[in-house]
């Protein structure tokens, strides 16, 4: 008889019995142990042991067995710790043990073990989930969730992933300083340590490798410089730094956000000096300031290896006067009004040098958004006040996506923008990363015939690198900078439905970086290890068709206002349906600068949704089976004609939007499909079909025509299943 007050659990098999004290029962019958029973055995159950001889102290004990039975884990203690051993269910074989706190003892825990037995995940009351291994009871990861919905997860060599691009204000590095216990960003470390897919590659569902960080961790961290802006002004500002030990790197400045000084250190500095004060001159950088209100003046040092950053210093510069209104008295409204313009570049690659990298709808992509974005900004701006550069491979002679079109736009903009103006940048087509784990992210522009970058002279022919756009959008004065990419990693299209745009760690690591050096919001296609797709169920990128929506739901906001940061969260949320949709799987991130507040970049009213273009999806049918109702064969070949006329159907024709998608498969989620039977009487043929979505049953079809004339019966069936 199992006495009362234990845990209890069966194997899935039913063989196995298990059962654990808990701490009151332990306390009173001085029995501490944990049995595990073969009932099919009939033997006595079996003490559970440890190498050190330790008594389970859990006040709440837990026992699980792993989804096939083979592994059994159950509380332990000793040496002053409490832990969950780990055991093999048949012989017994001591594995290893998971360490927890003495404290945490007293909180009931959550165990599941993994499908494939290999991990166990561990839930303590408000703590952190801990992942751990079924080999020895090594600790994996740790999953944190903040009340907000920020995450973040974390292993014990110091690798991280986390909601917003990295940056969760709830969680944060804490370094011993000879100036005291300093907390630094998360994402301070991200050029070490930030691994997007984490939790995925330690559960063994990505491909990609963990990152390596063992050279990090030998070396250790050489502490930032501190940083103190002694005073400050329009002109200029002095700025001290003293040596903490890890030298005085790059020290860079920035004006409301943006980067307007790269490094402020004078040419030929020592890095390894004890202090440098720093006079900055200011005089150039007079454009980016906003007139007639407070602008933030900042200054980030970086240590001599550039692998930390200090927090950021920080004063406030009064802007210059605003100009004035001549045509308006002083002192009257309107005086010193100044009206914000939108400027836009929207790039669209699709057909490339050769077929070996086309897409079918980047260039389109580009299109639509250019002329739902001139919608909703001549509505918010003005038409005078928005400017839209849109350069596509559906283009030819200048407005065709080369890398000199599209640096030179943004050069254009630079020169012109001023920084209450707003900046939107839209990339759709094929990107690669070059450079490994912690290589660079680049563009491919309309001169790429391949995705090969090995050779530098075809890097700076062919592609633009993350680099270059952070240079291209810091040049840009604008305090309001907005960039999102629907590109890829991958080859061509490789499948008639779905082209794929893969984002690898290391380009959202590159994006990252762009975000925190020009304050701008960034919104990729996907997230690290994910696919884009371009889907001919939507005639283009999920992306894309997702933000068209976005801009026709404007109108239920406030004021009509299409709101970056809401117009992204509505992308974010309909992406992943939409890929579901078409069999995929594909989740945008978005990723925003620091502190920084959302703002309008455009107002779409009830009257100019109809303008916005937005392609209604079209149903995907798959490939369709008729047999003769008499042999149960197909003897007229209507299967095969019915299939190239719903191929036909398929294909836009002068200018004829296609009513559907045909789909050469047999299964395909939320997809139709015709079966049917016929019969025949001398050249007269009966035919009796389902129209089906799964096993659902949507609509009859029913037609009839000559044996002779086998085509006409099939668009006859095709025609009559469309109009359904």
């Amino acid at each position: 008889i199992v006495p009362g007050d234990q845990a209890l659990r069966l194997s899935s098999d039913g063989r196995f019995l298990a059962y654990a004290a808990t701490a009151s029962y332990a306390v009173h019958h001085d029995d501490y142990r944990t049995y595990l029973w073969d009932l099919a055995s009939g033997d006595v159950p079996r003490v559970l042991t440890t190498p050190t001889g330790g008594r389970g102290v859990w006040h709440e004990a837990v026992t699980e067995f792993s989804h096939n039975g083979d592994l059994f884990v159950a509380p332990t203690g000793g040496d002053g710790v409490a832990g969950l051993g780990i055991w093999e269910t048949a012989t017994g074989r001591w594995r290893g043990r998971a360490l927890f706190d003495f404290n945490e003892v007293f909180t009931f825990p959550s165990l599941s073990f993994t499908p494939d037995g290999g991990r166990f995940l561990v839930a303590l009351g408000d703590g952190p989930a801990r992942l751990f291994s079924t080999e020895d009871g090594a600790l994996l990861a740790e999953i944190h969730q903040f009340p907000n919905g920020e995450w973040a997860i974390v292993d014990p060599e110091g690798r991280y992933d986390a909601s917003n691009g990295g940056d969760v204000d709830g969680l944060a590095w804490v370094l011993d300083t000879p100036d005291g216990m300093e907390p630094v960003r998360l994402a301070q470390l991200k050029a070490r340590y930030y691994d997007p897919g984490l939790l995925a590659k330690h559960l063994g569902l990505s491909d990609e490798p963990l990152r390596d960080v063992a050279a990090f961790r030998e070396r250790g961290l050489s502490l930032y410089p501190a940083v103190e802006i002694a005073e400050a002004g329009r002109a200029g500002a002095t700025v001290r730094l003293r040596n903490r030990g890890g030298g005085i790197g790059r020290v860079q400045v920035l004006l409301n956000g943006a980067e307007v000084v790269a490094d402020a250190r004078p040419e030929g500095f020592d890095p390894g000096s004890d202090s440098l004060t720093v006079v900055l001159d200011l005089v150039p950088s007079a454009r980016y300031f906003l007139p007639d209100t407070t602008n933030a003046l900042e200054v980030v040092a970086e240590n001599a290896e550039g692998s930390l950053r200090s927090r950021r210093a920080r004063t406030e510069v009064m802007g210059p006067p605003r100009a004035r209104n001549p045509d308006v008295a002083v002192g009257a409204e309107g005086e010193d009004d100044y009206a914000p313009h939108l400027w836009a570049v929207v790039v669209g690659t699709g057909d490339y040098s050769g077929a070996a990298l086309d897409l079918r709808f980047a260039g389109k992509d580009a299109t639509d958004v250019a002329t739902g974005l001139r919608v909703a900004a001549e509505r918010l701006f003005g038409q005078e006040r928005t400017h839209i550069a849109l350069l596509t491979t559906d283009a030819a002679g200048e407005r065709r996506p080369t890398r000199a079109a599209v640096l030179a736009s943004l050069d254009s903009v630079a020169a012109l923008a001023d920084p209450r103006d707003v900046l939107l940048v839209y990339l759709a087509g094929h990107g690669v990363i070059h450079g490994g784990q912690e290589g660079d992210f680049y563009y491919l522009t309309a001169e790429a015939a391949s995705g090969d970058l090995s050779d530098a002279a075809v890097r700076e022919a062919v592609a633009i690198s993350s680099s270059e756009l952070e240079d291209r959008l810091a040049a840009v004065p604008t305090v309001r900078r907005v960039l999102i990419l629907d590109t890829c990693a991958s080859g061509r299209v490789v499948e008639q439905l779905s082209a794929p745009r893969d984002v690898p760690g290391a380009q959202v690591r590159s994006l990252d970086r762009l975000k925190d050096n020009t304050g701008t919001f960034v919104l990729a296609g996907s997230a690290a290890d994910a696919v884009s797709y371009e889907a001919s169920h939507f005639g283009q990128g999920l992306l894309t068709w997702s933000l068209l929506e976005g801009m026709r739901l404007a109108t239920e906001a406030d004021d009509n206002a299409l709101d970056v940061l809401a117009w992204f969260d509505h992308a974010e949320r309909r992406v992943p349906e939409l890929a579901r949709s078409v069999g995929g799987v594909q989740k945008p991130q978005l990723v925003m600068p620091q502190g920084s507040g959302s703002y309008p970049v455009g107002r779409v009213r009830p009257e100019d949704q109809a303008r916005i273009p937005l392609e209604d999806p079209r149903p995907l049918v798959l490939r369709a089976s008729f047999q003769d109702e008499a042999t149960f064969g197909d003897p007229l070949g209507l299967t095969r004609a019915v299939n190239e006329a719903l191929r036909e159907a398929s294909v836009a024709s002068r200018g004829r939007r296609p009513r559907l998608v045909y789909v050469d498969a047999e299964g395909y989620p939320e997809a139709y499909r015709l079966a049917g039977r016929y019969t025949r009487q001398g050249d007269r043929v009966e035919v009796e079909a389902r129209l089906l979505r799964g096993d659902a049953v949507e609509a009859e079809v029913v037609a009839s025509g000559a044996a002779s004339d086998v085509v006409a019966l099939a668009a006859d069936v095709v025609a009559r299943a469309s109009a359904v």
